[in-house]
């Protein structure tokens, strides 16, 4: 594991860390854009809920309407109540990319395994 993602889940364990949670492809399966068609991963669901209880800063981060120009928050905040998750701030219009090069980067499944 790279050191920065060692200090940063020293935090998160803690209860004491920052993590943005992208809403399509990992706390759904949501086919193509069609993003009132979306179904909550439950067990990612669980895991950001988990997180947010042992007290740290959960922030929804969405490119959702960003190419499209559709405002999409109010579903978007109806979907995330609907599904139980847990979080202290919805941030919109992530640009829209194909891949996040960052390195505090990992996976939902990576994240299951500091838990």
């Amino acid at each position: 594991m790279r050191p920065v993602i060692e200090i940063a889940v020293k935090k998160i364990q803690r209860g004491l860390g920052t993590l943005l949670i992208d809403i399509d492809g990992t706390l759904t399966d949501t086919p193509n854009t069609h993003y009132g068609w979306a179904t909550p991963d439950e067990s990612v669901i669980a895991i950001v809920n988990e997180l947010y209880d042992r007290g740290n800063c959960i922030k929804i981060f969405s490119s959702r309407g960003s190419s499209s120009g559709i405002d999409q928050r109010p579903m978007t905040i109806n979907q995330l109540k609907d599904w139980g998750v847990n979080y202290h701030e919805l941030i919109m219009n992530k640009p829209s990319h194909d891949l996040h090069v960052d390195d505090a980067t990992i996976t939902a499944e990576e994240l299951l395994c500091i838990i």
